[in-house]
């Protein structure tokens, strides 16, 4: 037994490699876009206590926004890596975690297919590498379900005291990094009712009943000195944002892709199928009870509150983001419970009951969103084009037809060797859909990031930092045109202005309407790139470019 232990924590320690070469695969390379800019954008215009009292229009995620201030300030400049440095701490921590709890409750076969499970899960990959709070709720939240079960079940006060700190800790912070999460981490306590009521035993059903209510008055306070400011002096930002949107047959049927990580309907349905079993094998946990409720009163909260986008799968699959964990969980299990099953039948596969995860880790395998996202170099990995929607058919059409490569400057950067040119390119956008580096990274083989226009031909263009003297940022990922010697301390090799796109290009977005795409022709700012630089070294309909060897 206590070899195979031993074994166990090898295949273990394996796996979590195996996890963590897949979130860090490029991770200091990655260009800050989309939603990561809500906090930037914070910080320069508001001030840190400003920042506490208001959830902001666009969700800034007030303790993340803090902690960004505070590092910009005080820990000598704020960088994408650090960014997304918690994100990241959090994805590994629920990688070596949350097996570990389960193979202590259900054997190591279980426990080591659903870290193989995490480990290759797009959908924690993508947000364990996000400057957004996902990643850090869906690991505080069930770090707080696991330590409220340790606290009902302490025999001593240290215990007691230890584990409820442990919870408030985890629950508030996770409350306070993302609303939505409250109704998965208060749902123990309605676990912790039922066992009240169940319990014949007086003196127990007191002493739970104490401790609970000292744990829920705890959990409150915290809340109140965390998101009461806030909530009365900026509601008006909660419910413009609700009341509008619910979840639909679509949306649940994009969540089924993204849940399983697979980018083809005959691997979610295989997937799917292998999950059914194991929901009834480990539903004895107390757990995968609590956070079945926990999922429960979240998608009631949803239900309720209507908040605005629901309906696009990322979102609604976002919200209920704990319910993945789960998800992959139920899958280990299946495989098991089905590979014992045909041990009966077949006994000559006795002791192989972990083959049937082959059917699985090979769906998930060969139709994983992975293949794109990993490929070498790629430095837009978090844009639309890799995270809004994994069904290939789905993605709006610029998205899919790359119209962007129209120039062959494009072509000829393809025929050099792979990731031997580091290309900046403006204008940039935040907005991904305007941002055309992902279709050209993977046409030429070459590493694309923005060039920085604020400085230069603009003065307050959004989704830019403002000013290259600004010491609170070093962004890794990013050039401003007005500093020769910051090109090539970053390594460019071409700056390159895109005068337009080659055809008009539409978004095709909610409610079936057509949106334009905003013109990137700016004539004012190509005439600054020619009377600062000169003579472009190469030029054609769609676009000048500049060796930076050359300036």
């Amino acid at each position: 037994m206590l070899y195979r232990e031993r074994w166990a924590w090898v295949a273990f320690a394996l796996i979590v490699a195996l996890g963590m070469a897949l979130r860090l695969d490029q991770f200091i390379e990655q260009v800050l876009i989309e939603d990561e800019w809500h906090a930037v954008h914070r910080l320069l215009s508001f001030s840190a206590a400003e920042t506490f009292r208001t959830f902001g229009h666009s969700d800034h995620c007030i303790p993340l926004t803090l902690l960004y201030d505070w590092i910009a300030h005080h820990g000598g400049g704020l960088s994408e890596t650090l960014m997304r440095a918690p994100m990241m701490a959090a994805g590994i921590l629920l990688l070596c975690l949350f097996p570990w709890y389960i193979a202590r409750r259900l054997g190591w076969p279980t426990a080591l297919l659903f870290a193989l499970f995490l480990a290759i899960s797009p959908l924690l990959i993508s947000y364990s590498r996000m400057a957004r709070p996902f990643a850090l709720t869906v690991f505080l939240g069930w770090l707080a379900h696991a330590a409220f079960l340790r606290f009902w079940a302490a025999t001593t006060a240290r215990q007691a005291v230890l584990f409820g700190t442990g919870y408030v800790t985890s629950a508030a912070l996770a409350v306070w990094l993302h609303l939505i999460i409250a109704p998965f981490v208060a749902a123990p306590f309605l676990w912790g009712l039922w066992q009240l009521f169940r319990s014949s035993d007086k003196d127990q059903r007191k002493t739970w009943f104490l401790r609970g209510t000292a744990l829920a008055a705890s959990f409150a306070a915290a809340l109140v000195a965390l998101i009461a400011l806030p909530l009365i002096s900026d509601l008006a930002a909660l419910s413009s944002k609700s009341g509008t949107d619910l979840p639909n047959w679509e949306t649940l049927k994009g969540a089924s892709y993204f849940w399983t990580g697979a980018t083809q309907t005959w691997a979610v349905v295989a997937c799917v199928a292998l999950m059914i079993p194991g929901i009834f094998s480990v539903c004895r946990l107390p757990i995968v009870r609590t956070g079945l409720l926990g999922i429960a009163l979240t998608l009631i909260g949803i239900l309720l509150l209507r908040p605005s986008w629901v309906f696009v799968s990322v979102t609604f699959t976002r919200y209920l983001l704990p319910l993945l964990p789960l998800l992959l969980l139920f899958l280990a299990a299946g495989c098991l419970q089905i590979g014992l099953l045909l041990q009966k039948i077949f006994p000559l596969l006795r002791g192989k009951e972990w083959m049937v995860a082959a059917i699985p880790l090979t769906a998930m395998v060969l139709a994983s969103p992975l293949h794109q996202t990993l490929r070498t170099p790629n430095s837009n990995s978090l844009d639309y084009f890799h995270v809004l929607d994994y069904r290939p058919w789905f993605l709006p059409h610029q998205m899919r037809d790359h119209k962007m490569r129209a120039s062959s400057f494009w072509e000829q950067r393809a025929a050099l060797p792979a990731a031997s040119e580091r290309i900046a390119l403006a204008p940039f956008s935040f907005e991904s859909d305007k941002w055309p580096a992902t279709p050209l990274e993977a046409l030429t083989k070459q590493r694309i990031i923005p060039a920085y226009l604020n400085g230069f031909c603009n003065h307050d263009r959004s989704g830019e930092l403002l000013d290259l003297n600004d010491k609170r940022f070093r962004f890794r990922n990013a050039v401003f045109l007005t500093d020769a010697q910051m090109l090539r301390n970053h390594r460019i090799d071409w700056i390159v202005w895109q005068k337009t796109f080659p055809d008009p290009v539409w978004l095709e977005v909610t409610h079936g309407k057509k949106v334009p795409w905003e013109s990137t022709d700016l004539p004012a700012c190509e005439a600054k790139w020619r009377e600062t630089f000169g003579t472009p070294d190469y030029e054609d309909d769609f676009l000048i470019a500049y060796q930076v060897k050359n300036l």
